[in-house]
C-alpha cells in the first residue's frame, strides 16, 4: 500500500518512471493488488510508456480481481480503462455515473476533463478542470490541462497564464513529460520565440532532460527553416537514446530525420531514414497510430508498397471503438488512394478521417487531395482553413508540409487572380523563414514566386 500510494503521488508530480517502478514493486509484493495493476496499466497506456498491449493486460488483470476491490475502486478501474482505450461514449457515460456519486474526486474529474479536451469539447473541459481546482487548489496537473485547452482554441495568453500558475504550484512540472515542449510552442504561437528557445535550452544542462531539450529545439529549428541545425540536434538525440533506447523513441527520431531530408530535397536520405523507422515497427506496441503516421510518410515519399504493407499490419489491430485509431487508418487508406490516382476516394477517406479524429496531418492531406484533383477553389478553402485553425502547425507535425501548403496556397490565390492574398501568404512564409537555410528548395520557390510580384 505504501509503494502504491507513493507511486500515485509521484505520477501526479510528473515523475513517471519512478512511479511505474513503485507500481511494479507493489504488484510484486501483492500480485492480487487490483488498483496497483490498474495504475500500472494507466502508465503503460500513457504517452510516456506507449505500451498499450501491456496496459490492456494490466487492466484486464485488475478487472479480474473484483473480489479484491470496493465498488468505488471497480468503477475507477472500468472508467479509466475506457478512457485509455479512447472508447469515448463509454468513458463519458462512466465518468458521469462516477462523478454523480463522488463529485469531490478531483483526480477523476481531471481525467474526465482530459477526455473532453482531447475530443474538442474545450469549454466543457475547462469547466471540469475548474471544478477540480475548487476541490484541489494545488493541482498543477489541472492548470496544465486548462492551459492545453486554451492553447487548442488559440487563446495563447490565457494558456500562458494557466501554465504560469501550474509552474508556481509545482516548478518540477515544467520539465515533466512533454509539458516543456507544449509550453514552449505556446510561447512560439504567442510570438515569444526567444523565450521558447530559452525554455528548451534549459533542458540541455541535465543528462536526464537533454534528449528532450534537443528534440524540442529541433522542432523549433524546423519551424523556422533551420534544417541543418535540426539535423544535427536530432542526430545528437538519437545518439543519447542509443541502440537500447525505447523502440518508439528511436523510430520517431528516424522519421524526424526523414522529414528533415524531405525538406532539404534529399530523397535518398529520406528513403534511408524511412526504412530505418519501418524496421523498428515490429517492436513497437503502439502500432496503429504510429504505423499510420509512418505509412503516411512512406506514401508521400513514393514508397506505396511499404505504405500498403503497413496498412495490412495495422488495420486488423485497430480498435473499432477508438475514433483515434479508426481515423488514422482512414488517413493511411486515403494516402494510398491518392498515391495510386484514386483522388475522389482519397478525398472521402480524408474527410472521414477528419470527422473521426481531426489532426494537422489529416487536414493538410485533404487540402493536398483537392489540389491534385484540380479543384482549386476547394483546395484554397482547405489550405486557408489550416492557417485559421490554431495549434496545427507547431511541434510534432511535419513542418515542411506547412511551408509547402503556404506556397501552394499562394499559387492558388494567383490562379484566382488575387494578388493581394498571394502576396500576404508569401510574406508570412518568408518572414517565418527569414533565418532559414538559404539552399532549401521550398524557400527558393517561395522567393522566386514573390520576386514575380515585385
Amino acid at each position: 500500500m505504501q509503494q502504491f500510494a507513493e507511486g500515485t503521488t509521484l505520477w501526479r508530480e510528473g515523475k513517471y518512471f519512478d512511479a511505474g517502478t513503485l507500481f511494479k514493486a507493489a504488484i510484486a509484493a501483492d500480485p492480487g493488488f487490483a488498483m496497483a495493476h490498474a495504475s500500472l496499466g494507466n502508465a503503460y497506456y500513457s504517452f510516456i510508456y506507449n505500451q498499450p498491449v501491456d496496459g490492456q493486460k494490466e487492466y484486464e488483470t485488475a478487472l479480474s480481481l473484483a473480489a479484491r476491490t470496493t465498488n468505488r475502486e471497480r468503477m475507477i478501474i472500468q472508467t479509466n480503462y475506457a478512457l485509455n482505450r479512447d472508447h469515448v461514449d463509454e468513458a463519458d457515460q462512466l465518468f458521469r455515473q462516477y462523478l454523480g456519486r463522488y463529485p469531490d474526486d478531483a483526480s477523476m474529474r481531471v481525467n474526465y476533463a482530459n477526455l473532453l479536451r482531447r475530443h474538442n469539447h474545450q469549454p466543457e473541459a475547462i469547466e471540469q478542470y475548474s471544478q477540480a481546482i475548487r476541490v484541489m487548489p494545488d493541482s498543477a496537473h489541472a492548470y496544465i490541462g486548462i492551459a492545453t485547452a486554451y492553447k487548442t482554441t488559440g487563446n495563447y495568453p490565457k494558456a500562458l497564464e494557466a501554465y504560469a500558475k501550474a509552474f508556481e504550484i509545482d516548478p518540477h512540472s515544467l520539465t515533466a513529460g512533454n509539458v516543456n515542449r507544449e509550453y514552449g510552442f505556446t510561447l512560439v504561437a504567442n510570438g515569444q520565440d526567444e523565450k521558447a528557445e530559452q525554455v528548451f535550452s534549459s533542458l540541455l544542462a541535465k543528462p536526464e532532460t537533454r534528449e528532450n531539450g534537443l528534440r524540442s529545439l529541433a522542432f523549433l529549428d524546423l519551424y523556422h527553416g533551420r534544417y541543418a541545425s535540426a539535423h544535427a540536434r536530432v542526430q545528437q538525440s538519437l545518439a543519447i537514446l542509443g541502440p537500447q533506447g525505447l523502440p518508439l523513441s528511436r523510430a520517431r527520431m528516424h522519421l524526424l530525420l526523414a522529414i528533415v531530408a524531405e525538406g532539404r530535397g534529399d530523397a535518398a536520405e529520406q528513403r534511408r531514414q524511412l526504412d530505418a523507422a519501418v524496421a523498428g515497427l515490429p517492436d513497437i506496441q503502439e502500432k496503429v497510430v504510429y504505423g499510420a503516421i509512418l505509412g503516411d510518410a512512406c506514401a508521400r515519399a513514393g514508397s506505396v508498397d511499404q505504405a500498403q504493407k503497413t496498412l495490412l499490419m495495422i488495420a486488423p489491430l485497430a480498435d473499432p471503438h477508438s475514433s483515434e485509431q479508426v481515423g488514422y487508418v482512414d488517413l493511411l487508406k486515403g494516402d494510398i488512394a491518392l498515391a495510386t490516382g484514386q483522388r475522389d476516394t482519397a478525398i472521402e477517406l480524408f474527410k472521414q478521417a477528419i470527422k473521426e479524429n481531426s489532426t494537422g496531418i489529416s487536414v493538410e492531406a485533404l487540402a493536398r487531395a483537392y489540389q491534385q484533383s484540380g479543384d482549386i477553389d476547394a483546395a484554397t478553402d482547405a489550405y486557408a482553413s489550416m492557417f485559421r485553425s490554431p495549434d496545427l502547425s507547431l511541434s510534432g507535425v511535419p513542418q515542411q508540409r506547412w511551408v509547402e501548403a503556404r506556397y501552394t496556397l499562394a499559387t492558388d490565390y494567383a490562379a484566382r487572380g488575387d494578388q493581394q492574398k498571394e502576396r500576404e501568404t508569401l510574406e508570412t512564409l518568408l518572414n517565418l523563414w527569414k533565418d532559414a537555410d538559404p539552399d532549401l528548395p521550398p524557400l527558393k520557390k517561395a522567393k522566386s514566386e514573390y520576386a514575380k510580384l515585385q
